[in-house]
């Protein structure tokens, strides 16, 4: 098991929770990202298998490359004015 997992989820909770502690307010992508790595950090932890936290950055990929076909073919605009 690695090590640093469990550290990364924890540091990753408390970065958005200060975020919100300062504007009051989470922005979209540190949600997501605090979400995924929970989510693939957990599993790693629970089932002793790095393959799940190496997936990480391919979802994450994979999310962004959907919202924004997504927006630009069916709401007719970009996906960066919406987060940004």
């Amino acid at each position: 098991m690695s090590y640093a997992i469990l550290p990364l989820i924890i540091a990753t909770i408390i970065s958005v929770f200060f975020v919100y502690r300062i504007d009051k307010k989470i922005p979209t992508i540190p949600i997501l990202g605090a979400v995924v790595v929970t989510l693939f950090g957990g599993l790693t932890i629970v089932f002793d298998n790095k393959i799940f936290f190496y997936m990480k950055p391919t979802i994450i990929n994979i999310i962004f490359a959907a919202c924004s076909f997504v927006r630009t073919n069916i709401f007719k605009t970009t996906f960066a004015k919406k987060i940004i």
